[in-house]
């Protein structure tokens, strides 16, 4: 309890402070001045899809210091830009500390990734040029002095965000992340693909016959099939240790749902030979890593969130659509048209009908293309 009035006292002070700054504005510097700083307050896969145009950005400006300020929770990923990071959680004076602290003559450039909620902090910074997409709050674009038009044809997530830099560099397959070096608790798996079991969320959760297909599939392979992700909900749990249990004889199984920390499964994603997922953010890492992926895409818009374009060559996305129960039209509370997905937690539907339509034959034809 006495956190939690801390905490209101303490975003209730800074935003107090921030409005009375609005009659004495915090100093205008050029866009070449100062350092860059980079808002992605964003969940674990958004963060990968940003992260071709972080890279970039680091790329381009080799000399200048960069600042990327990133969801508190996040720290072990956010450092593998290698960058400096400021771990967010709320807005606070520690993190206006942070930032006058990380570069005391301002920031020339502001790169906004979503994450509108934080740029009132700029009352008291020094800066220069922001750009970003409007958000939904008109007050949250009043800053904004380079605003970035949302695509208005079908094109991926990580490359709406990439649009926020005015690069002449779109070629995804060589802005990557580096493997990164593998825990010797991991050192004996040898040749391995992922199944990750990615999310709690029933609407999202793997039907059981294509675990069997997958565990199949991997026999061909003679490569150990390592397990992630999260323990489920007994019923769905026991079910899927049988399915463990009756393949052993037939494959290396190493099952490590809900054994690594965030740091360990992103290194056992940058080392596999390919992995397979339902949409959720650990496929956008290996797609960042360049790893061979599959992903189902379920509930999710294969527009927005999926590989139908030429940007990702070792990358597939298998879905079924159209489908009216996706009825959902905005990113990132952004009204998009073409955008078509659902966020429902529990699927309203007799049979869910964005698995149950995923084409069989087509997970065997883009397994063996990728993975051998």
């Amino acid at each position: 309890m006495m956190h939690s009035l801390f905490r209101r006292l303490n975003k209730s002070s800074l935003l107090l402070y921030l409005f009375f700054l609005k009659a004495f504005p915090a100093k205008k510097i050029k866009e070449s001045d100062g350092s860059i700083l980079v808002v992605a307050d964003l969940f674990f896969g958004d963060l990968a899809m940003a992260g071709r145009l972080i890279i970039q950005i680091k790329k381009e400006n080799p000399s200048r210091k960069i600042i990327l300020l990133s969801k508190f929770n996040l720290g072990d990923a956010a450092n593998l830009f290698e960058l400096t990071v400021i771990n967010a959680d709320y807005l606070n004076w520690r993190i206006l500390g942070e930032l006058r602290k990380a570069s005391p003559e301002g920031y020339g450039r502001v790169i906004n990734i979503f994450s509108w909620k934080w740029l009132p902090l700029l009352e008291a910074l020094p800066h220069g040029e922001l750009i970003s997409h409007l958000g939904g709050k008109p007050r949250s674009n009043r800053a904004i002095s380079k605003i970035i038009s949302i695509a208005e044809k079908p094109i991926p997530a990580s490359m709406i965000m990439f649009d926020l830099l005015e690069s002449s560099s779109k070629d995804a397959e060589n802005i990557h992340l580096n493997s990164l070096s593998l825990s010797n608790r991991f050192s004996d798996l040898g040749e391995y693909l992922i199944i990750h079991i990615g999310t709690s969320h029933h609407a999202r959760l793997w039907p059981l016959d294509l675990i069997k297909l997958l565990f199949s599939l991997c026999q061909i392979t003679n490569k150990t099939i390592v397990l992630t992700g999260f323990k489920q909900e007994d019923s769905y749990q026991n079910a899927l240790d049988q399915i463990v249990d009756e393949h052993r004889q037939k494959n290396k199984i190493v099952n490590l749902m809900s054994q690594t920390n965030l740091q360990e499964l992103l290194e056992l994603v940058s080392n596999a030979k390919g992995i397979v997922s339902v949409d959720t953010g650990i496929i956008h890492w290996a797609r960042l890593f360049l790893v061979p992926n599959i992903s189902l895409m379920g509930q999710s818009d294969n527009k927005l969130f999926g590989v139908k374009s030429p940007y990702f060559k070792l990358s597939r996305s298998i879905a079924t659509e159209p489908l009216e129960c996706q009825d959902k039209h905005t990113f990132h509370g952004i009204k998009i048209n073409w955008v078509n997905t659902c966020a429902r937690i529990e699927c309203h539907l007799p049979s869910r009908l964005c698995f149950d339509g995923i084409n069989r034959q087509q997970i065997e034809k883009d397994f063996f293309e990728l993975f051998g």
